[in-house]
């Protein structure tokens, strides 16, 4: 089964500029949590695994090394499974709730149908940033094989990378 991918984040901007946008929030972020979790004495895990998955995931979009983006692409993609399964348990159970309250309209009834409609939305929108990073991951992966293998150095006495440039 092929995993669906898109050809511009947002309609407009290329994979590999998405990947790198993404690659620095996601290190800003991390940077802020630190820096918060200094103000209020906590601890900051978090924050220093989200750091260096969005180094790694910089680093592989910009060296070419797909495997780099992997850790990111998989956690996404535990992430999304969890948010689906949390939408199979919360969502019956609000219409339930709303279902069974006594009067018509309730001020919580409302509040409720607001939850659901940001639930909704948040899982659209994380199922849009794990299809952007599969793409990302799958232009890399792209990118990666069309580049030629370079060879330096020496071995075994073999010179390699000596290849003759035509003038």
């Amino acid at each position: 089964m092929k995993l669906p991918t898109i050809g511009h984040f947002c309609c407009c901007v290329d994979l590999i500029t998405a990947g790198k946008i993404i690659g620095w929030l996601g290190i800003v972020s991390g940077v802020l949590s630190i820096i918060g979790g200094f103000k209020r004495l906590e601890l900051f895990l978090d924050a220093d695994v989200s750091i260096a998955l969005s180094a790694c995931w910089l680093y592989g979009i910009e060296k070419s090394r797909p495997s780099y983006l992997l850790p990111t692409v998989l956690l996404t993609t535990i992430g999304v499974v969890s948010l689906y399964i949390f939408d199979v348990l919360f969502l019956p159970f609000a219409v339930y709730i709303a279902a069974t309250s006594e009067k018509p309209i309730k001020f919580e009834s409302i509040r409720l149908a607001s939850i659901v409609l940001f639930v909704i939305l948040m899982t659209m929108l994380a199922t849009y940033f794990w299809v952007v990073t599969n793409s990302v991951y799958a232009a890399v992966k792209e990118r990666s094989q069309k580049l030629p293998t370079v060879y330096h150095g020496v071995s075994r006495g073999v010179s390699h990378g000596t290849s003759k440039v035509p003038a």
